[in-house]
């Protein structure tokens, strides 16, 4: 357990997972690409990469994808993917232009 936390902390491996996550966010907020759809762009990629960066790299994509359908299910109410469709549901229960801020805060920290 602790030689796997390690292993994520080494800087290399941390900058492919930012970088992935940050790709998953924008493959995520586009309605209709899912976070499935891009692991499936990503995993050509990893083929050339050690084996613990790739495995993160593909978490990290997954992650940010899945939170990436926030912003579309959230500021347009159209779910970014099909893990957001429930949140679609909630928005429509909260006051229109006041809370997006709110809604996003909450929803990051239920992520977390």
């Amino acid at each position: 357990m602790v030689e796997t936390l390690f292993t994520i902390l080494k800087p290399d491996i941390l900058i492919f997972m930012v970088i992935s996550v940050a790709g998953g966010l924008v493959v995520g907020a586009i309605p209709g690409l899912s976070a499935t759809m891009a692991m499936a762009l990503l995993t050509p990629l990893t083929f050339s990469m050690n084996s613990d960066v790739a495995f993160a790299s593909l978490c990290a994509i997954y992650v940010g994808g899945v939170s990436g359908g926030l912003y579309s299910a959230i500021l347009l109410r159209i779910p970014g993917t099909s893990s957001s469709i429930a949140t679609t549901s909630t928005v429509s229960l909260w006051p229109e232009r006041e809370s997006q801020a709110k809604q996003l805060v909450w929803h990051w920290s239920a992520h977390l």
